[in-house]
């Protein structure tokens, strides 16, 4: 049912009565489990008046929305403050990076991590510079030849030397990218309390 319901709002094909009758802690608990409580706020808000329809509904949803531009504004102060840390050139990829890429609203996008990308020569630098920046570290076996994931300042953060295994790529991905420069201009994240 939740499932179902979940496909109709983000295609569009929803009613007012429909909403109105559903269960609004299991759908959002729904959405929330498949990444897209912040779009359905969006598709929902874009068709009715979902603060009238449903209210328990549109509360619930709210809060996602604002939980979510709160992890993009961590991610968004964490990446400024390494700017001033890391003494090495980066990449911030994946993540945030594509959520401002590819959504008007980058909060829409679920994004758990922060991917930054350095030259393999430049991995000590940067661990040593993360670890000064009061960031701790785990090893995960599996992904130990490319990354290293750390925590700190209130975000989670992936630190890549290379995009993939190294055996896995004919040429050097990261390496490629870092050379080029690789930049775009992104927009500012809205304001959380003019869409709540």
């Amino acid at each position: 049912m939740n499932r179902q319901l979940a496909i109709d709002v983000l295609r569009g094909s929803i009613s007012a009565d429909i909403i109105a009758a559903a269960e609004p802690r299991a759908l959002v608990d729904f959405a929330l489990r498949q990444g897209v409580a912040v779009l359905m706020r969006r598709e929902l808000r874009a068709r009715l008046d979902l603060e009238t329809v449903a209210p328990v509904l549109a509360s619930l949803l709210a809060d996602a929305h604002a939980r979510s531009l709160k992890r993009v504004m961590r991610q968004e102060e964490a990446i400024e403050g390494l700017r001033d840390a890391l003494s090495v050139p980066y990449l911030v990829w994946r993540g945030l990076h594509l959520a401002k890429l590819l959504y008007e609203d980058p909060s829409e996008r679920v994004g758990a991590d922060i991917d930054l990308l350095v030259a393999p020569a430049d991995r000590k630098r940067a661990i040593d510079a993360l670890r000064a920046a009061g960031y701790s570290s785990s090893t995960n076996a599996a992904t130990a030849s490319h990354e290293l994931s750390y925590t700190g300042n209130g975000v989670q953060l992936d630190l890549h030397w290379h995009m993939t295994r190294p055996q896995r790529a004919r040429i050097n991905l990261g390496a490629w990218l870092l050379t080029r420069g690789v930049l775009c201009n992104v927009t500012p994240v809205p304001d959380a309390t003019a869409t709540a």
